[in-house]
């Protein structure tokens, strides 16, 4: 698990050019809190894929994420793959981009794994020309309750 940063077929993918610093917050079960750790994002866009490089400290260890994305204007289909310290996934996802007053917000949702429980994944991210804020929530499925819950929010800011 780990924040998508994402971005809109075309247009709204050039604000995600660059370099990016700050935080990813979850929930520690353990504590039942929050957690915070700091996290440097490079992005680089090509064509129409964002080829996009973590670099964070799961507690205790250090990670390496790249991701290569690719939204499609068409269907609202978003297709994600990356690899995480020998690990590997992928998949797709809908997607909805609305315009704000600064910048632009995208609802990303798909059908994954929250822990061992299948899950309805989604994804909100918030863009305002300097900060990038991406929370994801998740609906269990089949636990009778249709709420979605915190699970994690990545916030970053543009780097010069």
């Amino acid at each position: 698990m780990f924040l998508v940063v994402i971005a809109a077929a075309g247009l709204f993918l050039s604000d995600l050019d660059g370099s990016w610093s700050g935080y990813l917050e979850y929930c520690d079960y353990q504590s039942n809190g929050l957690e915070q750790i700091s996290v440097a994002v490079e992005n680089e866009l090509h064509g129409r894929l964002l080829i996009s490089k973590f670099n964070f400290t799961d507690p205790g260890v250090q990670v390496y994420r790249a991701s290569v994305t690719s939204y499609d204007a068409e269907s609202g289909k978003a297709f994600e793959a990356y690899v995480r310290d020998g690990s590997a996934e992928h998949y797709e996802s809908d997607y909805a981009l609305e315009e704000t007053v600064d910048g632009w917000t995208m609802t990303q949702t798909r059908q994954g794994l929250d822990g061992d429980d299948v899950a309805m994944i989604r994804d909100v991210t918030s863009y305002d020309g300097e900060k990038l804020i991406t929370e994801r929530t998740v609906d269990v499925l089949g636990d009778g309750q249709e709420d979605f819950l915190f699970r994690n929010r990545l916030v970053v800011t543009r780097q010069q």
